[in-house]
């Protein structure tokens, strides 16, 4: 069971998600949780889910009557750099969803704390200050955003930047499970040049991390009400070091294609490491990448 601290009510948004799943299952039983998913799903649930796309005035309904309020926000719409997308609705889940969350718990409750994944694409450039892509872009509006309500607010944000993650089980259109499906099947993986950096962390290690800035005492938020935190323990690979690693637990596969040209025009070139961020309180990532593809091989 994931320790949170002691908290009146969790709101978990992204509870039917890749890591929120993982927070969901690992919340204790007895803790009164508020889940908030999609329109879809939240009605294919009914009781104990709430849409997204509710007004403040319903959320604060849900919210209402509790001396502290956690929010620990998992959803997140993701579009590939370049990629053709609907921004509206990148900014209604992204930015306006999580906003009227905020919005409703404060006003409702003197104790109120979000615990929110940034992404490292929100620190490209020579500054670490430029988001690399219209994603990262409305990631770092609504963390913008939290921290304006900070400055006029009982809120405290615990900001936390993550790289991707992995685990066993992941199905999702990232790049270790399409590694992993091509090593499985023999098919060619079709990559850019390689020289891509990316910061990689279990997704239990993850939810770790959640739990752990969910815990930090108030006191680290009396002079400052939002912190941003790197959760030490990410391994800091280039793409080409990704597949070498998966190279050598699945015995040379998958066979590769590395394309410069497939380059995007902004590629990160530094992991989470090199930005020189705080590390968040009493936290250390202790599963091993190449631990766990050897699982995946083992398990077929």
């Amino acid at each position: 069971m994931l320790d949170l601290g002691t908290w009146d009510l969790v709101v978990c948004t992204g509870s039917a998600g890749f890591l929120g799943r993982r927070v969901r299952q690992r919340i204790h039983p007895l803790q009164p949780v508020l889940e908030v998913q999609s329109p879809r799903r939240a009605a294919a649930h009914g009781d104990g889910v709430i849409s997204s796309d509710v007004s403040v005035d319903q959320f604060a309904e849900h919210l209402s009557g509790r001396e502290s309020i956690l929010v620990l926000h998992l959803a997140t719409r993701y579009v590939a750099s370049g990629s053709t997308h609907d921004v509206a609705d990148l900014l209604e889940s992204n930015v306006a969803f999580p906003t009227r969350i905020v919005q409703a718990a404060i006003s409702t409750s003197p104790r109120v704390r979000i615990v929110n994944p940034s992404s490292v694409f929100q620190y490209h450039g020579p500054n670490h200050d430029r988001p690399i892509s219209l994603y990262a872009a409305s990631k770092e509006a609504f963390r913008r955003i939290l921290l304006g309500f900070t400055e006029s607010s009982n809120l405290q944000v615990a900001d936390l930047v993550l790289g991707d993650t992995f685990a066993e089980h992941d199905h999702r259109q990232k790049l270790i499970p399409y590694l992993v499906r091509c090593a499985a099947s023999g098919l060619t993986a079709r990559l850019g040049s390689g020289r891509q950096m990316m910061s990689l962390m279990h997704a239990d290690d993850a939810v770790d991390a959640f739990a752990a800035a969910a815990r930090v005492a108030d006191v680290e938020f009396a002079t400052d009400g939002f912190r941003t935190w790197e959760p030490v323990g990410s391994l800091t690979r280039t793409v080409g070091e990704v597949v070498a690693m998966i190279h050598n637990e699945f015995e040379g596969r998958p066979v590769c294609s590395f394309d410069a040209s497939l380059d995007r025009p902004r590629e990160m070139r530094i992991g989470i490491d090199q930005i020189g961020l705080p590390t968040l309180p009493g936290f250390v990532a202790s599963r091993s990448f190449a631990d766990t593809i050897r699982t995946i091989r083992r398990n077929g």
